[in-house]
């Protein structure tokens, strides 16, 4: 694919792109999340985001509240 289709200057803007949460870690982030979405935690389904500390703690957010699991 050559061209962009999703990403559009209406909706990649100032007032709608950007940071929607800060989620509280041990230590710094520097490594990129993973994101796994649809996935199975005790029978109910999530969308999770994955991250590392600087301090080797693994975090898991529900992505779409931005709770820790």
């Amino acid at each position: 694919m050559l061209a962009e289709t999703t990403l559009t200057l209406s909706n990649v803007n100032s007032a709608l792109f950007g940071n929607i949460a800060f989620l509280a870690a041990d230590g710094k982030v520097d490594g990129q999340p993973l994101s796994v979405m649809s996935l199975s935690i005790n029978g109910t389904t999530h969308n999770v985001i994955y991250v590392v500390s600087e301090h080797n703690s693994v975090y898991a957010y529900d992505a779409d509240n931005h709770a820790l699991l």
